[in-house]
């Protein structure tokens, strides 16, 4: 039903706005004009998706929750509804590996979902990313994405500095390890690397000097993030930190003539960008100069790096801008573009909602006889017009609000010049009363909330709204949120900084900031050229309208099986069987799973297990890159609640006490680290092996081999005789000695305690491990890894509750037993490599009777927690309310009269409160409400 609502509209707009140019056009313009209106169709026809996420936080702590909301829209109209089902939402550290993933249902219309920080979550920049399966079929540029600080929440042992020198071409990196008294870790061995390539960067190791102090040489890099991963190792703690290594400073700016093109002999505007080496915004002055150094004119940013002049280009002429920026006062030059007198482009100006519009050509030159300008807004054609006279004016009174893309077309259905305008609509008043005046520590709230348009009318929709504590959160105004998203960023080339700032009003300011910006940035989401070209690619992925398991059944030479009977078990539970179809594909619908869930397929035949190379088909996910850069926020107005959270001291009972982190000593960990001579134990430095399964891992351990197919570990070449048959025809019976190299026993594998075949490593994904510990032969030999584990884990726990340090762990039985068998012989053991998982529990896929995978359910829902303060017993409770968020709401829905109510309590902390409420009406308007709630 909303798919023909969303078409009967778009159809009735362009009938209407066709139909309102057309009515005095030619026979040669309507036809025109109809193949223009017949090619946008097919945008129109092919359903495109949108995602924006409201969260409740602009920026969390370790052991925080993101309480999120998705809205997930169609691209053009921004209707919700009648599309996919399902959201992806991933956050990603800057490294670009993907910590947490989830997969957010939507349920009684909405998709909300949470996110849990853990406790031991590194502090420092991530960023969110959604998208829909159906999305997927679209650049990554089109997926909403979110950059995300995360403080510490506690204390840390180790406080590193860096501090960066120049000494003639070299740079170096000094780093300082400090405690939390301020004493320095001298003499200990620090673990580092320096990423100047994607992988296979070394790990290198230093000593501290007296003054807690490494140098680190920092060589050239490739065009990527250079950081400096640093593990200091103290007893038997190892503390991690990733410094990003800044660029040297510098900055480059670029021209954008108005339309496209510099045209000669006209008085044209030119909007300028200047962005450093990072992509973050540098502010600049500069003079416009001709060839024979003659001043033309002077220009300045105005905003974020951006701005414009009008400049008079005289025929012939070449010009180049002398530009200083205002920090640093670097000074550089850059030629502008050689002004064409063959070309043309689109000038405007706008003035009480009209645009007034002028085709820009050289005075040589005549312009076409047939010219159209066809204006769209988010592929939506609006209208398709002949040019009078090289100038015109179009009405803004009726255009959505949003991008509006004007283009030059010639006969020939050629685009000569391009012009962005934002279209500001006010479409909304809101009302927001509180029931009192002041509200005290655990007091309860009553809001009343109100919506409507400028002409009183009651507007419905679907909302969310947070509610956080000012003394500990400060949202920013400037940031990314749904009107900025949905209306700009997801409709715009390129990165967007503040994109916020453009809606904070409708000032004649900021109407010329947001008109540079569309000077500068370029369209990409819907190409007219392409468009007009009827180059739609057909889609690769299917919209997820619910959960379905598929793949393929092929024989033994990889054809595909027809009109097999296949079982599938998710987690176990069966389900009705299915068959292979001409291609061998499978696909078993209308199921439901969370979370991650074992599914096994295999084929039946005659009631037995049919032998065939069954595969699933596995989860597919984008590959994760960030195209923000990271910016330094200044949170200043947070520092005082930071500082409480990560101060090292705390005040109990009137005594200032050392308050050190929680630390977890992993028996586990200590007995492979203490029998293994090999070790990765660390993410990054997995990381850096490129590995795709556990096998890739493995052969990157020093020592291991793989000789005639069989793993060894350390092997040793001897010689021995063997007696085979000989090879003389006459004497068969016949025995002759033949040498034949010994390398000992085959090593042994253990995945989480559990023994397994050096064939199902290539099984495993090597995202999962997060250990591979070498146990060497003789080692092995002595402490039997693969049946002893479990009794080592029990001795070394036993000895730690014990108050036993490392040194007399040594005492133990299978220590002593253990320098006893060293340099022995490998005739007990070949070795083993012992891999730890992520989960500590997991399941190997198996090879035979069909296929297991592991795919990714639908995240399970759960509430947030509002304390409610009934009681006076309650009220008076001594466990602290602390709460950052003090509510969060993301099914706020206005009813017909446009009134919504929310009722919480407030938390003991006397600060005052900001709300947002985010959402979108049921007529697909963006909208955002932002208010200070005052204690």
């Amino acid at each position: 039903m909303k798919n023909n609502r969303i078409r009967y509209y778009l159809s009735l707009w362009v009938i209407l706005f066709v139909s309102i140019f057309t009515g005095n056009a030619q026979q040669t313009d309507t036809v025109y004009m109809n193949n223009i209106v017949s090619s946008f169709k097919q945008v129109t026809n092919l359903p495109q998706e949108k995602v924006y996420l409201h969260t409740d936080k602009p920026y969390y702590f370790a052991g925080d929750t993101i309480w999120l909301k998705a809205y997930l829209v169609n691209a053009i109209t921004h209707f919700s509804g009648n599309g996919s089902h399902y959201v992806y939402v991933e956050l990603i550290n800057r490294k670009n590996k993907v910590q947490q993933r989830i997969k957010v249902q939507q349920r009684e219309d909405i998709f909300s979902s949470f996110i849990p920080l853990p406790k031991s979550l590194e502090a420092g920049d991530y960023y969110l990313r959604a998208y829909t399966h159906w999305m997927l079929n679209e650049k990554s540029d089109y997926y909403f994405s979110k950059n995300l600080k995360v403080f510490a929440s506690q204390s840390s042992f180790m406080y590193p500095e860096i501090r960066y020198e120049q000494k003639g071409k070299k740079r170096i990196a000094t780093v300082t390890f400090k405690r939390p008294d301020n004493t320095v870790y001298a003499g200990n061995y620090v673990h580092y690397m320096v990423r100047t390539k994607p992988y296979e960067n070394k790990f290198r190791q230093q000593q501290t000097n007296k003054n807690g102090e490494i140098q680190i040489d920092i060589p050239e890099k490739d065009k990527i993030e250079q950081y400096i991963y640093v593990v200091l190792e103290d007893k038997q703690l190892k503390h991690k930190h990733t410094f990003y290594v800044p660029d040297a400073f510098d900055y480059h700016v670029d021209f954008f003539p108005e339309g496209g093109s510099l045209i000669s002999g006209c008085t044209q505007k030119v909007g300028i960008k200047a962005i450093d080496t990072n992509g973050n915004s540098v502010e600049v002055t500069g003079s416009i100069l001709n060839s024979k150094g003659d001043t033309i004119t002077h220009f300045k940013s105005s905003y974020a790096g951006i701005g414009s002049f009008m400049l008079p280009i005289s025929i012939g002429e070449k010009y180049k801008a002398v530009v200083s920026s205002i920090t640093g006062d670097m000074k550089k030059e850059f030629l502008l573009p050689d002004p064409e007198a063959d070309k043309f482009s689109l000038s405007i100006t706008e003035r009480n909602g009209i645009i007034h519009y002028t085709i820009l050509h050289s005075p040589q030159e005549r312009l076409p006889d047939n010219l159209y300008l066809i204006a769209h807004v988010r592929g939506f054609l609006l209208f398709v017009q002949p040019i009078q006279k090289g100038q015109g004016a179009v009405s803004l009174k009726s255009i959505p609000e949003g991008i509006l893309t004007l283009t030059l077309l010639d006969g020939n259905y050629v685009p000569h010049s391009e012009r962005l305008v934002f279209v500001r609509q006010n479409h909304s008043i809101w009302q927001l009363a509180s029931d009192k005046a002041s509200y005290g520590s655990r007091s309860p709230i009553s809001l009343d909330i109100h919506l409507s348009d400028l002409s009183g009318q009651p507007i419905t929709g679907d909302f969310s709204l947070s509610v956080t504590d000012n003394y500990a959160i400060r949202c920013d105004s400037t940031a990314d949120n749904i009107l900025s998203n949905l209306l700009l960023t997801s409709d715009i080339k390129g990165y967007i900084e503040t994109p916020g700032y453009y809606f904070k009003d409708n000032s004649q300011r900021l109407k010329a900031c947001l008109d540079n910006l569309m000077l500068t940035q370029g369209w990409n989401r819907f190409n007219v050229e392409d468009i007009l070209k009827e180059q739609q690619k057909n889609p690769k992925y299917f919209m997820e309208i619910g959960q379905t398991i598929s793949g393929k059944v092929l024989d033994i030479r990889n054809k595909p099986l027809s009109g097999k009977t296949v079982n599938v078990f998710v987690n176990k539970r069966p389900y009705p069987s299915t068959h292979t179809d001409n291609d061998g594909v499978f696909i078993v619908d209308k199921l439901s799973f969370a979370d991650t869930a074992r599914v096994e397929a295999q084929v039946i035949e005659k009631g037995k297990f049919f032998r065939a190379n069954i595969r699933i088909d596995r989860d597919y996910f984008p590959e994760a890159v960030n195209t923000h850069p990271y910016k330094d926020a200044k949170y200043e107005q947070q520092n005082e609640y930071r500082e409480e959270m990560q101060s090292p001291f705390v005040r109990e009972d009137g005594v200032l006490m050392l308050r050190l982190p929680e630390v977890v000593i992993n028996a586990r960990s200590l007995v492979k680290d203490r029998f293994s001579s090999y070790k990765m134990d660390d993410e990054e430095m997995l990381a850096q092996q490129d590995a795709r399964t556990a096998l890739d891992l493995v052969k990157n351990v020093p020592g291991f081999r793989i000789i005639d197919n069989r793993p060894y570990i350390n092997p040793k070449y001897s010689q021995r005789p063997e007696h085979l048959m000989s090879n003389d025809v006459n004497n068969r019976n016949a025995l002759r000695p033949k040498e034949k190299i010994d390398y000992g026993r085959t090593a042994r594998f253990m995945l989480d305690n559990k023994t397994i075949s050096f064939n199902a490593l290539s099984l495993i994904n090597a995202e999962d491990i997060v250990g591979v510990h070498k146990i060497d032969p003789e080692v092995d030999a002595a402490v039997n890894i693969t049946q002893n584990l479990k009794y080592l884990e029990a001795a070394y726990n036993e000895a730690f509750e014990s108050g036993a340090t490392l040194e007399e762990l040594e005492e133990l039985e299978v220590d002593r037993q253990l320098q006893k068998m060293k340099g022995g012989t490998q005739s007990i053991s070949g070795g083993c490599i012992v891999l730890t998982s992520r989960t500590g529990n997991l399941e190997i896929p198996r090879t035979s009777q069909g296929d297991t995978a592991f795919l990714l359910g639908f995240n399970r829902y759960k509430s947030f927690y509002s304390p409610k303060y009934v009681t006076g017993e309650e009220r008076k409770s001594l466990v602290p309310d602390n709460r950052t968020t003090i509510y969060w709401q993301p099914q706020l829905r206005t009813d017909e009269r446009g009134n919504a109510s929310v009722h919480f309590y407030t938390a003991d902390r006397p600060s005052y409160y900001t709300i947002i409420i985010e959402g979108i009406t049921d007529k697909g308007i963006p909208c955002r409400y932002e208010h200070l709630l005052k204690r």
